[in-house]
């Protein structure tokens, strides 16, 4: 499996919840790049999901729609806040489903299973290797010396 980096804009997502769930982002660690970049992941090293919202959005009536894609994300968990003090909203295992399922994508749904997110990760700082995007390969989850 492959380390997927993900980039975003916080903001508030209230005014999102009732947009169409249409994808979650599987992925192995999350990458923080800042001065000292670090690590996160599960303590099982499985892979994770993060929440996200996809819609299509037309420039004006003649435009081809542009698909776009957010990560959600909200305040760290006591696991994380030595790293930064946001992180995505990651999806337990058993609630992957209930998040995809069109029927119950109601505000009130979604801030339901927003409430239950995981937020138990292990982190440790890796090299900078990482803060050029040039740069692929296991060894970008190696430790820091």
């Amino acid at each position: 499996s492959r380390t997927v980096l993900r980039g975003g804009i916080n903001g508030d997502v209230g005014p999102l919840l009732d947009q169409t769930r249409e994808q979650v982002d599987p992925v192995t660690g999350e990458v923080k790049t800042y001065k000292q970049p670090f690590l996160l992941r599960r303590a099982d090293f499985e892979p994770f999901c993060f929440a996200g919202l996809m819609s299509r959005w037309h420039a004006n009536e003649t435009a081809e729609p542009l698909l776009t894609v957010a990560i959600l994300t909200r305040q760290a968990s006591a696991s994380t806040a030595a790293v930064h003090e946001r992180m995505p909203v990651v999806l337990p295992d058993a609630l992957v489903d209930a998040w995809l399922d069109a029927e119950a994508q109601s505000a009130h749904s979604t801030t339901k299973l927003i409430e239950q997110a995981q937020s138990d990760f292990l982190h440790y700082p890796v090299r900078t290797l990482v803060n050029n995007a040039r740069n692929e390969g296991p060894e970008l989850a190696v430790a820091a010396d």
